[in-house]
């Protein structure tokens, strides 16, 4: 891996519960209960149901549920169900310094994987820390949007971070779990111009659904572009 991937695997491998400020924590806890309120209030909208239908014509292992439904789906398609609901009303928060976006699109991604492997409270407070600081990180530094990007590419940078911290892969699979999400998946900005379309609201929730994919690519031993940023045509250049 490059340096910007190892020293992004680095820094999120070493968060721990046991290091976050009790600010930090109640931090995650509000953001977790406002993004079950958002998931709540979009349930009933159609493209909410729109979501959750499509969700539902999948199963397999590992699977995971859909808020507010009893029938299991994907973990893939349960991050973008639940990805699509907590964004539809835009009530998340919002981050904005270069560029910005929704940083509690993480949740949706977070919450899925947190189901496949039992996770604990502590566990799920420490992935949400972590993919706070990588989403907001990348906004404090970089502006993509004036290239033509999208928030989304923060976060499937992030949550695929995240995940793998809740799997548990290894150092090395989290660099490719980091190629893997970015490589397929840098998003355009003009789903945020002119007409707006359902997209919109679903584009964060498909970097939800892809970075779980880009996980379980990297744990089941696919490897990815080694220089993701820092190669001749990686992100930077």
């Amino acid at each position: 891996m490059d340096k910007t991937t190892a020293k992004l695997v680095d820094y999120v491998m070493g968060i721990h519960y046991v290091d976050l400020s009790p600010d930090v924590v109640r931090a995650c806890k509000i953001r977790l209960i406002d993004t079950f309120g958002c998931a709540i209030g979009a349930y009933h909208t159609p493209l909410g149901k729109l979501a959750r239908e499509l969700a539902h014509r999948y199963s397999g292992t590992p699977a995971a549920s859909v808020l507010g439904c009893d029938r299991p789906t994907t973990a893939e398609m349960a991050a973008f169900a639940n990805g699509v609901m907590l964004r539809f009303l835009d009530m998340s928060d919002s981050y904005r310094v270069k560029s910005g976006g929704h940083p509690s699109d993480v949740i949706a991604p977070i919450l899925a994987v947190a189901e496949v492997v039992r996770a604990d409270g502590p566990s799920v407070i420490s992935a949400i820390a972590a993919a706070y600081e990588i989403y907001c990180g990348f906004c404090d530094a970089i502006d993509i949007n004036s290239q033509g990007w999208d928030q989304p590419v923060y976060s499937v940078l992030a949550s695929a971070l995240a995940i793998g911290k809740l799997l548990g892969l290894s150092r090395d699979q989290m660099g490719h779990a980091v190629a893997l999400a970015l490589a397929p998946n840098m998003a355009l900005h003009q789903t945020r111009r002119g007409e707006l379309s359902n997209w919109k609201g679903s584009a964060a929730a498909n970097a939800s659904r892809n970075a779980v994919f880009a996980a379980l690519l990297a744990q089941d031993g696919f490897t990815g572009p080694t220089a993701i940023f820092e190669g001749k045509a990686g992100l930077w250049d």
